[in-house]
């Protein structure tokens, strides 16, 4: 993880990007009122997103865990 101010940020944003996506790291923007800011790529800001809604259901969340069940006693 790293973390950086919004002074640093705005001067190195393109190296800031960089490291973000290409090393899957995640950047922290710490503000001096306290409302810090987050940057992660798209493709972690998609898999959050994904995993919210596929776990955000009770019947898939069932579902997933049976599976896994499955998957654990070698019925698969």
């Amino acid at each position: 993880m790293l973390a950086t101010n919004p002074k640093d940020a705005q001067k190195n944003l393109k190296s800031f990007m960089d490291k973000v996506v290409d090393n899957s790291e995640t950047l922290i923007i710490a503000r001096s009122e306290g409302r810090d800011v987050v940057m992660i790529s798209k493709d972690k800001y998609d898999n959050i997103l994904e995993n919210i809604h596929v776990l955000g259901s009770k019947s898939n969340r069932e579902w997933l865990l049976l599976g896994k069940k499955q998957a654990e006693s070698g019925n698969v």
